[in-house]
């Protein structure tokens, strides 16, 4: 035994180990983010059945996505663009307490809408965010909240409903993935290492 630690690399077996141990945290973290996100889906399901609220401005609560909301909007500061897919583009007004909503949907992605603000009514749902999800993690702040009416407003085309199908749940799938990463990271190390053994003392 104290003849086979004096030949291992202590280096190379030092990082492999260590990046073992955090794919397999990784997994268990994946595992951990699953049973968040399904309990939160069955929040989110129950959520279209309850009393209307007020949306607060810039809030990232995902809890209460699906609820019907209302916002005072009395003077927007700005009307973004926004890609819609097949209904060609959308359109964010900002509020001026920094409230969102979506007021409609065009297929002319240079359309101009004008609209002078009022109160809105319809379902909370996800604002925009051009943020890649690695950097959604590391900054740790979830995606903003919006107002999405179903009348839309300054003469757009209505909005499609918001999709609960969108919400991505894949926690299970990546756990497995860095699990799988894991025990293939061992197993290649393995066989190196046995194979680097074999050739004896001369050859290494």
């Amino acid at each position: 035994m104290t003849g086979l630690r004096a030949r291992l690399p202590i280096i190379p077996t030092l990082v492999v180990g260590i990046a073992v141990l955090l794919m397999i945290w990784l997994g268990f973290w994946q595992l951990y983010r699953l049973q968040s996100k399904d309990a939160l889906l069955t929040r989110i399901a129950a959520n279209p059945s309850l009393p209307e609220m007020i949306l607060p401005p810039h809030s990232t609560d995902q809890s209460l996505l699906l609820r019907r909301g209302r916002i005072d909007c009395a003077a927007p500061l700005s009307i973004a663009t926004e890609g819609a897919g097949r209904s060609g583009s959308r359109f964010v007004a900002t509020c001026a307490n920094g409230a969102k909503i979506q007021i409609g949907t065009s297929p002319d992605p240079h359309a101009r809408p004008v609209w002078n603000g009022a109160t809105v009514r319809g379902t909370v749902w996800q604002a925009p965010d051009h943020r890649i999800a690695l950097v959604r993690w590391f900054e740790g702040h979830a995606t903003e909240l919006m107002l999405v009416p179903e009348t839309p407003l300054a003469g757009l085309s209505p909005n499609a409903p918001p999709d609960p199908g969108s919400i991505p749940n894949n926690h299970f799938a990546y756990a497995m993935q860095w699990f799988l990463f894991a025990g293939t990271a061992l197993v290649i190390y393995t066989l190196a290492l046995r194979k680097r053994l074999a050739r004896g003392p001369a050859h290494r």
